[in-house]
């Protein structure tokens, strides 16, 4: 009897190791095995081989068993292990994809560690990851449609990381700031492209968004001055503050470039907001506790999972450091399962000595004595943080983007390759009345204009080479009861091959904007059509007055001269919307309106665009100055020459600088006997008068033997100002 005891006594130890062991890899869902590098052998548990799909067997596998059923990378990392030095309790981990059998498509994770006596054996464990793995697919999708959606709405995302200051602008949101694709950016840009006028407003949103006490939305519209070209543009923005730990530490949101909807006065409200989600490799660990949930035994792993040392964790209820939110479901399920021996799996959150959750899957199984009696509870461990973020992320995605396409004015549809439709948004059933089934296909076709629809689908069939779709077409009104003008845009879907899978595209409402421009040209043309004709009037009435009373026919010339270029200002004024006015271009003008464009003439200047109001008085200022060259000036002779030529300065004037075009009229080689009154009637007065007084010009007009210099320059900013300087 004597004898005996010892070895009953390691037998009901070794037992009751196997059976901790059995519940522990059960309860984890995990599959055992032992790999012999040397002999090419796998021996596994029933667990490991179901994962694989493999018919059980006790007896050891080939490792070109498993390497078969799996993708190219995997196997190939087999064959190194097997083909390489192993040092002793060597760790191994990877994750590989069941490719063929009938666990095709499954992912596994697998962690093993060497022997030390026998390096060349590995002993390790293997579960199923399938789960994370497609929620993880289901978020780079979602996050690329909502990238394209993005795209397609023509919508800017920004990140703001609080913590670190760091700033995050695509290149569209840069373009706001009038800052260039590849120039890295900071907070303190954000701060100084705002407008001084909306700099303080725009703060204060922006603070109230990030106060923990107040979380308010950040919604505001303000102005930017460009970095790069300081060029004023309308900016609307939107965003909300992530907080953690009652502080904020990100603030992510939308901007979308208004600056041409206030101009043309179409309401385009986009918005969409940046996502990121990032995932945590899953980790197991177990314990062990006592019928009441206090812990008698636990394993690294666990207490790395909950962030306490061994020391901290033994003799503590399980119940303490489990959320508080999550007891109300675990408690009942706990006392269950130590009464009836019932197992339970439950999703639940630990909450760690630094206030981190982290949720877990618990596994939780009765350990059994001889007897068969219930004496403790083992509870198997699975960090699942990362696949309930990332579900979450999913969700918020999703709603994000119903959000954005239910919410944006455009209308939004879905469509094969060749234009077929697969869905259409809510805004298309409300504007054309037409039922969202009925759109799908080429039934969208059916509320456009019959005139229309031939366009709309020649521009499908060239979409695929372009890369994007672009037409207008117009569209039938349920409420109004006619056909309006849309531009429909879209861009493809693309797979990881680069395959067009889909294309996501919008429809926005141009016809007031279409009605606006044909009523433009139509009153341009109107008031071009009148002006000419009160400058023939005016013409005729000179000439019938001045025939009769005089002062004689030099005046009549002069007079028919200057309306004459009046006449060619108008001219190019009615066009300016088209071809805006360069000063080249008028100074061309005039030169070749006297005769004088075969002249060896020399112009030199940058492209320099006039703004209409000052176009009529420097038109004016030039014919006279060219007038007197013909007539009195250089050239008038043939060894007379003129050089015009133009360039921009920025002067530093009251504490600011501005800008300044400045134009040289340069006559060398006129005659000596050149008659000197000539240079001192209207042109003269005019350049040295009436250009400051109109234009806040400066001008400087000199005459001497060596020929005439005049100097006429030009405010590019504030009163007067001639354009952009391109």
């Amino acid at each position: 009897m004597a004898d005996g005891s010892p070895r009953d006594e390691l037998h009901r130890r070794l037992r009751r190791s196997e059976e901790l062991r059995r519940i522990a890899l059960e309860g984890g869902g995990m599959g055992a095995w032992r790999w012999d590098t040397r002999r090419r052998l796998v021996r596994a548990d029933d667990v490991f081989q179901g994962l694989w799909g493999v018919a059980f067997s006790d007896r050891p596998h080939p490792v070109s068993v498993y390497a078969d059923l799996m993708e190219p990378d995997g196997a190939a990392f087999l064959e190194a292990v097997m083909t390489r030095a192993i040092a002793p309790a060597e760790h191994f981990h990877d994750q590989v994809k069941v490719a063929a059998g009938p666990a095709a498509g499954r992912w596994i994770q697998w962690r093993g560690r060497a022997e030390r006596e026998r390096p060349w054996i590995i002993n390790g464990v293997s579960f199923d990851i399938t789960a994370q793995k497609l929620a993880e697919q289901r978020l780079r999708e979602s996050e690329e449609q909502l990238r394209l959606a993005t795209e397609a709405a023509e919508i800017g995302l920004w990140d703001v990381d609080v913590v670190n200051d760091t700033l995050f602008w695509p290149p569209r949101v840069k373009a706001m700031f009038g800052i260039s694709a590849d120039v890295p950016v900071s907070m303190a840009d954000y701060d100084a492209g705002l407008h001084p006028d909306d700099r303080a407003a725009t703060r204060a949103a922006y603070a109230a968004a990030a106060d923990p006490g107040r979380r308010a939305v950040y919604d505001v519209a303000y102005r930017t001055v460009g970095k790069e070209d300081g060029v004023v543009r309308w900016v609307s923005a939107k965003g909300r503050g992530v907080f953690e730990g009652g502080r904020c530490v990100r603030m992510i949101g939308t901007a979308i470039d208004t600056t041409a909807r206030r101009r043309t006065r179409a309401a385009l409200l986009e918005g969409e907001a940046r996502l990121k989600a990032v995932f945590a490799q899953a980790s197991a660990g177990f314990a062990l506790c006592d019928l009441d949930g206090r812990f008698t035994e636990v394993n690294d792993t666990y207490c790395a999972l909950v962030g306490r040392p061994r020391d901290r964790l033994l003799g503590r209820l399980m119940q303490e450091i489990t959320h508080p939110d999550d007891l109300a479901r675990n408690r009942p399920l706990f006392e269950a399962a130590a009464r009836d021996g019932r197992a339970f799996d439950i999703e639940k959150r630990y909450l760690r000595p630094d206030g981190d959750e982290v949720w877990v899957r618990n596994s939780v199984s009765a350990v059994r004595a001889d007897d068969g009696t219930i004496a403790a509870m083992l509870a198997v461990s699975v960090d699942i943080t990362g696949r309930v973020r990332a579900e979450a992320a999913l969700r918020e995605s999703e709603a994000r983007q119903r959000a954005l396409i239910e919410g944006v004015p455009q209308l939004v549809w879905r469509a094969a390759g060749d234009g077929r439709w697969t869905w259409a948004s809510p805004q298309w059933t409300a504007y054309t009345g037409q039922p969202e089934p009925e759109s799908r296909g080429l039934g969208w076709l059916e509320p456009i204009h019959p005139d229309d629809r031939h366009r709309a689908l020649a521009a499908w069939s060239e979409a695929p080479r372009r890369g994007s779709l672009d037409v207008e077409y117009r569209l039938h009104s349920a409420d109004e009861r006619r056909h309006c003008w849309f531009q429909a845009r879209a861009v493809p879907v693309r797979d990881a091959g680069g395959v067009i899978r889909e294309w996501l595209g919008t429809a926005t409402d141009i016809d007031k904007l279409r009605r606006l421009q044909e009523q433009q040209r139509v009153m341009v043309a109107e008031l071009q059509h009148r002006t000419r004709n009160l400058i023939a009037v005016i013409a005729s009435i000179a000439h019938e007055t001045l025939a009769r009373t005089g002062p004689g026919a030099s005046f009549v010339v002069q007079f028919d001269d200057r309306l004459a270029a009046l006449s060619r200002v108008q001219g190019l004024l009615s066009r300016s919307a088209e071809s805006p006015i360069t000063l080249e271009a008028l100074v061309r003008m005039e030169l070749q309106a006297l005769g004088i464009g075969e002249r060896p003439v020399g112009l030199d200047g940058p492209p320099v665009v006039l703004r209409r109001s000052t176009v009529q008085t420097l038109a004016l200022a030039i014919h006279e100055l060219a007038t007197n060259a013909r007539k009195h000036g250089a050239l008038s002779t043939a060894r007379g020459r003129l050089a015009v030529g133009w360039h921009t300065r920025v002067a530093d004037e009251g504490g600011g600088s501005r800008r300044w075009l400045v134009m040289d009229w340069v006559e060398t080689g006129i005659p000596d006997g050149a008659d000197r009154r000539a240079y001192r009637g209207y042109g003269r007065e005019l350049i040295e008068e009436a250009l400051p007084f109109a234009l806040g010009a400066r001008t400087r007009y000199e005459l001497d033997a060596r020929g005439v210099l005049c100097r006429i320059e030009l405010p590019l900013d504030g009163r007067g100002a001639t354009g952009t300087y391109e």
